[in-house]
Protein backbone atom coordinates (compact mmCIF):
# COMPACT_ATOMS: atom_id res chain seq x y z
CA UNK A 1 0.00 0.00 0.00
CA UNK A 2 2.86 2.47 1.07
CA UNK A 3 4.06 1.65 -2.42
CA UNK A 4 1.15 2.53 -4.39
CA UNK A 5 0.91 5.80 -2.35
CA UNK A 6 4.57 6.37 -3.43
CA UNK A 7 4.46 5.42 -6.70
CA UNK A 8 0.92 7.81 -7.27
CA UNK A 9 2.80 10.73 -5.50
CA UNK A 10 5.21 10.39 -7.36
CA UNK A 11 3.65 10.68 -10.94
CA UNK A 12 1.48 13.44 -9.32
CA UNK A 13 4.46 15.53 -8.93
CA UNK A 14 5.74 14.78 -12.24
CA UNK A 15 2.85 15.78 -13.56
CA UNK A 16 2.60 18.99 -12.11
CA UNK A 17 6.26 19.59 -12.93
CA UNK A 18 5.59 19.05 -16.60
CA UNK A 19 2.14 21.43 -16.69
CA UNK A 20 4.24 24.38 -14.45
CA UNK A 21 7.00 23.94 -17.12
CA UNK A 22 4.69 24.19 -19.94
CA UNK A 23 3.76 27.70 -19.32
CA UNK A 24 7.21 28.63 -19.30
CA UNK A 25 8.33 27.33 -22.68
CA UNK A 26 6.30 28.89 -25.20
CA UNK A 27 2.69 28.14 -24.02
CA UNK A 28 1.95 31.63 -22.68
CA UNK A 29 -0.75 33.94 -23.75
CA UNK A 30 -0.12 35.86 -26.60
CA UNK A 31 -1.41 39.99 -26.20
CA UNK A 32 -4.57 40.92 -28.59
CA UNK A 33 -2.79 43.38 -31.16
CA UNK A 34 -4.79 45.94 -32.90
CA UNK A 35 -3.99 47.98 -36.23
CA UNK A 36 -5.51 51.17 -37.24
CA UNK A 37 -4.86 53.34 -40.17
CA UNK A 38 -6.18 56.64 -40.15
CA UNK A 39 -5.55 60.00 -41.97
CA UNK A 40 -4.16 63.03 -39.81
CA UNK A 41 -4.94 66.17 -41.62
CA UNK A 42 -2.36 69.33 -41.17
CA UNK A 43 -5.78 71.63 -40.71
CA UNK A 44 -7.28 70.18 -37.48
CA UNK A 45 -5.12 70.45 -34.15
CA UNK A 46 -5.97 66.57 -32.81
CA UNK A 47 -7.61 64.34 -34.91
CA UNK A 48 -9.79 61.45 -32.63
CA UNK A 49 -8.25 57.60 -33.32
CA UNK A 50 -11.69 56.05 -31.56
CA UNK A 51 -8.63 54.13 -29.19
CA UNK A 52 -8.73 54.07 -25.58
CA UNK A 53 -5.56 53.01 -23.96
CA UNK A 54 -4.31 51.42 -20.97
CA UNK A 55 -1.53 51.59 -18.59
CA UNK A 56 -0.28 48.25 -19.89
CA UNK A 57 -0.84 48.64 -23.26
CA UNK A 58 2.44 49.31 -25.85
CA UNK A 59 1.48 51.27 -28.47
CA UNK A 60 3.38 51.66 -31.99
CA UNK A 61 2.86 54.63 -34.61
CA UNK A 62 4.11 54.93 -37.78
CA UNK A 63 3.46 57.65 -40.28
CA UNK A 64 4.25 59.02 -43.53
CA UNK A 65 3.11 61.95 -45.82
CA UNK A 66 3.67 65.77 -45.48
CA UNK A 67 1.83 68.40 -44.61
CA UNK A 68 2.52 72.36 -45.71
CA UNK A 69 1.80 74.82 -42.93
CA UNK A 70 2.40 78.96 -43.55
CA UNK A 71 -0.65 78.84 -45.85
CA UNK A 72 -0.24 76.13 -47.83
CA UNK A 73 2.92 77.15 -49.29
CA UNK A 74 5.05 74.50 -50.90
CA UNK A 75 8.59 75.77 -49.51
CA UNK A 76 6.42 74.40 -46.06
CA UNK A 77 6.70 70.95 -46.48
CA UNK A 78 6.96 69.25 -43.84
CA UNK A 79 7.50 65.25 -43.18
CA UNK A 80 5.89 63.74 -39.31
CA UNK A 81 9.00 64.91 -38.06
CA UNK A 82 8.48 68.16 -38.66
CA UNK A 83 10.38 71.72 -39.57
CA UNK A 84 13.78 71.25 -37.71
CA UNK A 85 13.01 73.98 -34.25
CA UNK A 86 16.43 75.66 -34.79
CA UNK A 87 16.26 77.16 -38.22
CA UNK A 88 12.08 77.82 -37.90
CA UNK A 89 12.02 80.93 -36.52
CA UNK A 90 14.30 81.96 -39.26
CA UNK A 91 13.01 80.30 -42.15
CA UNK A 92 9.19 81.49 -41.06
CA UNK A 93 8.98 84.40 -38.67
CA UNK A 94 5.76 85.43 -39.70
CA UNK A 95 4.36 81.79 -38.77
CA UNK A 96 6.85 81.57 -35.73
CA UNK A 97 5.60 84.51 -34.00
CA UNK A 98 1.96 84.15 -34.72
CA UNK A 99 1.56 81.70 -31.14
CA UNK A 100 3.47 78.98 -29.12
CA UNK A 101 3.33 75.41 -30.26
CA UNK A 102 2.52 72.57 -27.82
CA UNK A 103 5.71 71.63 -27.78
CA UNK A 104 7.65 74.24 -27.76
CA UNK A 105 10.77 71.92 -27.69
CA UNK A 106 10.00 69.67 -30.33
CA UNK A 107 9.78 70.36 -34.72
CA UNK A 108 7.37 72.69 -35.32
CA UNK A 109 4.59 70.19 -37.86
CA UNK A 110 5.72 67.35 -36.39
CA UNK A 111 2.89 64.37 -35.45
CA UNK A 112 2.20 64.68 -31.75
CA UNK A 113 0.16 63.09 -29.30
CA UNK A 114 -2.38 63.80 -26.40
CA UNK A 115 -3.88 61.08 -24.24
CA UNK A 116 -5.30 62.51 -20.93
CA UNK A 117 -3.74 66.23 -21.44
CA UNK A 118 -0.27 65.22 -21.65
CA UNK A 119 1.21 65.75 -25.27
CA UNK A 120 3.60 64.06 -26.38
CA UNK A 121 6.27 64.03 -29.50
CA UNK A 122 5.41 60.78 -32.50
CA UNK A 123 7.37 61.98 -35.28
CA UNK A 124 7.78 59.31 -38.28
CA UNK A 125 7.86 56.71 -35.81
CA UNK A 126 7.54 56.07 -31.83
CA UNK A 127 6.83 53.08 -29.76
CA UNK A 128 5.30 54.30 -26.36
CA UNK A 129 3.52 52.86 -23.26
CA UNK A 130 2.18 53.38 -19.70
CA UNK A 131 -0.67 55.89 -20.74
CA UNK A 132 -4.27 55.28 -20.19
CA UNK A 133 -7.31 57.55 -21.69
CA UNK A 134 -8.32 58.68 -25.44
CA UNK A 135 -5.66 58.77 -27.78
CA UNK A 136 -5.60 61.61 -29.86
CA UNK A 137 -3.03 62.54 -32.96
CA UNK A 138 -2.10 65.78 -33.90
CA UNK A 139 0.36 68.85 -35.80
CA UNK A 140 2.70 70.37 -33.44
CA UNK A 141 1.54 73.88 -34.48
CA UNK A 142 -1.11 76.62 -33.48
CA UNK A 143 -2.17 77.54 -36.40
CA UNK A 144 -4.31 75.47 -38.46
CA UNK A 145 -6.70 78.41 -40.39
CA UNK A 146 -6.95 81.73 -41.15
CA UNK A 147 -3.71 83.55 -43.34
CA UNK A 148 -1.36 80.80 -41.97
CA UNK A 149 -3.15 77.62 -42.48
CA UNK A 150 -2.26 74.17 -43.08
CA UNK A 151 -2.92 71.74 -46.05
CA UNK A 152 -1.88 68.32 -46.28
CA UNK A 153 -1.95 64.90 -44.14
CA UNK A 154 0.06 62.19 -42.44
CA UNK A 155 -1.20 58.45 -43.42
CA UNK A 156 -1.25 56.98 -39.84
CA UNK A 157 -0.92 52.95 -38.86
CA UNK A 158 -1.19 52.35 -35.45
CA UNK A 159 -0.44 49.13 -33.51
CA UNK A 160 -1.54 48.71 -30.17
CA UNK A 161 -0.17 45.13 -28.34
CA UNK A 162 -3.05 44.57 -25.43
CA UNK A 163 -1.33 43.22 -22.65
CA UNK A 164 -3.73 42.40 -20.40
CA UNK A 165 -6.14 40.84 -22.73
CA UNK A 166 -4.77 37.56 -24.25
CA UNK A 167 -5.93 35.30 -27.79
Amino acid sequence: MKKTIGILMTFMIAGSLVAWSSGLTGNAQKPIVEKKVLLVPGNVDLTATGITLDEKDRVTVKATGNIFFSDGKAQSKAAPDGWGRSSYAIDWPEDANACDDPLMDENHAALIAEVDGEFFLIGKEATFSGKAGLLYLGINDCTFTGDLYNTGQFSVIIKIERAGRFQ
